[in-house]
């Protein structure tokens, strides 16, 4: 358990996480996390230790993938040792160069205006006169079109499933301990306030195994109890002539 200041940002303390039980040699082989955790360079990071990170990736951010109309990034094929690219219809890249995006780096790559102006299918690639493609690092680029194409499985679903005891544990500390709300001040004392959070779920899990009480069922808020249908059922539906 890592107790941070409010301000940092959550992908950060992923590293970390694998740290401390790889110094201790109990590096797990897959560790699930949120979407608020995942990131090519983070599963990059966490393959070289041997960790296979879990979780559900953002979709490509481009126009076409956003809108899922017209050709989109996966619809081009990218040769990374020639430094060209390819589209649907056949068009080689004029231009392979890098840049930064957020001081991270990437590969710019763009189609000949000439090919792009006078293409059929124009309106289904870009509203401009050419088409560009941003590309992370190669090894990340290739990370990412596999663990979006895998997430969309049947398999990866069923063993990401497991990720919901992890938000169910977090929703026991919040309703029973307040774990949101710190009584104290400071990191130190607050950090104290989570252990002693963690290990109060711990025991109530533990009376809850041996006393053979059953496992709660999905918590629903107030607002979810709410009958919002605007329909009314057939029993109650009033008819006028």
């Amino acid at each position: 358990m890592a107790t941070t200041s409010a301000a940092v940002d959550d992908p950060t303390q992923v590293q970390p996480t694998h740290d401390d039980p790889d110094r201790r040699g109990l590096t797990p082989g897959e560790h699930l996390v949120d979407g608020g955790y995942t990131s090519a360079a983070i599963g990059l990071a966490a393959r070289a230790q041997g960790i296979d990170l879990i979780g559900p990736l953002p979709p490509a951010s481009d126009r076409q993938t956003r809108e899922a109309k017209g050709f989109a990034l996966t619809d081009f094929a990218i040769d990374w040792d020639a430094k060209s690219a390819t589209c649907p219809r056949g068009e080689k890249s004029r231009y392979w160069g890098t840049t930064h995006v957020d001081g991270q780096p990437r590969t710019v790559v763009i189609f000949p205006e000439y090919g792009c102006r006078n293409c059929r299918v124009r309106p289904a690639c870009t509203s401009g006169f050419t088409r560009r493609l941003t590309l992370h690092p190669r090894e990340e680029h290739e990370l990412l079109q596999r663990q979006r194409a895998e997430q969309n499985t049947d398999a990866w679903k069923q063993r990401y499933a497991k990720r919901a005891g992890v938000e169910g544990t977090i929703c026991q500390a919040v309703r029973a301990t307040g774990i949101r709300c710190s009584r104290y001040r400071g990191r130190a004392k607050t950090s104290l306030a989570h252990v002693f959070s963690a290990t109060a779920i711990n025991l109530h899990r533990m009376d809850a195994h041996l006393t053979g009480r059953p496992v709660g069922t999905t918590h629903r808020t107030h607002f979810a109890d709410l009958d919002l249908d605007p329909k009314p059922s057939r029993k109650t539906r009033t008819r006028h002539p």
